[in-house]
């Protein structure tokens, strides 16, 4: 992806909430107008949560995310208000899916 390793940010610890060290300075770092790229969608695990995450990355600091397994979840693609509704839609069943396999774990 031509990312400088000085930005890619790994994370060991459970998905199931967002108080983890990598994510915390990856969150500090961003800047409107940068893209975060996921590879898959459970950086978390708490629908709630993932939904608040997600805003305030897209809508407060004003940065893209592009998850890597699931191209409809890309905003720097689809920003029409069709393709905004389907990323929401999309992100939605998702971030469901990933509390429900958190709570069968």
């Amino acid at each position: 992806m031509g990312i400088d390793p000085r930005d890619i940010f790994i994370d060991k610890q459970s998905g199931k909430d967002f108080d983890r060290d990598q994510y915390q300075l990856l969150k500090r770092m961003i800047r409107k107008g940068d893209v975060l790229y996921f590879i898959l969608l459970s950086f978390g695990r708490n629908k709630e949560e993932i939904l608040q995450e997600w805003n305030d990355i897209t809508k407060n600091i004003q940065a893209d995310i592009v998850v890597l397994d699931m191209p409809l979840l890309d905003t720097t693609q689809f920003k029409d208000s069709l393709g905004t509704f389907i990323a929401d839609l999309v992100l939605q069943i998702l971030s469901w899916m990933a509390e429900e396999e958190r709570e069968r774990i």
